[in-house]
């Protein structure tokens, strides 16, 4: 419960914006939308008959109007509340669990993705390496990175810390053709100088969750955990909405 006073000026407005309900969905392969006001995104998998439930939208108080997703309007929230989720993330056994997006190739980007590992195998959580592309994954000892092929190589950023098994965090990795850069939880991790354009991947490759693919099929580097939340965008974010997306999914996820 929280209470409290909130202090106006004269003339000052409150604007209340209610989050909607999440939905179930068991068709296999599909999507289904979270609930009005930032309500996280639910997708079955390809490879069972599982169901999903998407999330329920916050319900918040800002300073500031505008549609629920305006940047200057979710900046000047001064109160929310977390939507309420159940069997919020997918669920991969790092065996052959894992699903197909489409060909998504930017040239600057961010990707985000909410995660809580089960082991600290080499795994690709999301991306589309192959011959180009890129993708967050873990490597050799549970270190979490951002990987981006540019030029002739693929260029790598690396978590400080190795991933402790089962604690949910939010990994941020971001390429604006100057600087490669990594977050753990809306923290600045590290950063590689670099310019030139992301590497298209061959064979037509797909984005994958879960997965490390080639084409539209599936590879290796099958990851083993949960997916909570995968955001992908065609511009390289600030620090600040890097921020800014941790504070949204601490209060979603409750992350550790």
């Amino acid at each position: 419960v929280t209470s409290g006073y909130i202090e106006l000026e004269a003339g000052e407005k409150l604007y209340f914006y209610v989050g909607g309900k999440g939905s179930s969905i068991t068709t296999p392969n599909s999507l289904i939308s979270g609930g009005y006001n930032g309500g996280g995104d639910a997708l079955t998998q390809i490879s069972d008959n599982s169901s999903a439930t998407s999330g329920g939208g916050a319900t918040d108080v800002r300073l500031v109007g505008g549609t629920w997703d305006n940047t200057t309007s979710l900046i000047s929230r001064i109160m929310v509340a977390g939507g309420v989720w159940s069997s919020n993330y997918l669920s991969f056994d790092g065996v052959d669990d894992h699903v197909m997006v489409a060909e998504i190739n930017p040239d600057v980007l961010t990707i985000e993705a909410v995660y809580a590992a089960t082991d600290q195998s080499v795994s690709v959580m999301i991306g589309n390496i192959h011959t180009g592309g890129y993708a967050v994954a873990m490597y050799a000892s549970g270190y979490v990175k951002g990987m981006y092929y540019i030029g002739d190589s693929c260029k790598e950023v690396f978590s400080s810390e190795q991933v402790k098994l089962n604690e949910k965090k939010l990994v941020s990795t971001s390429y604006d053709n100057n600087t490669i850069r990594l977050f753990i939880n809306g923290l600045f991790e590290s950063s590689l100088s670099q310019t030139g354009a992301i590497v298209k991947p061959g064979s037509s490759t797909y984005l994958a969750i879960g997965a490390n693919p080639i084409g539209s099929t599936v590879n290796m580097e099958y990851y083993n955990g949960k997916i909570y939340s995968v955001r992908v965008y065609n511009r390289a974010l600030t620090e600040e909405e890097v921020l800014h997306n941790y504070l949204y999914d601490e209060q979603n996820f409750k992350l550790d």
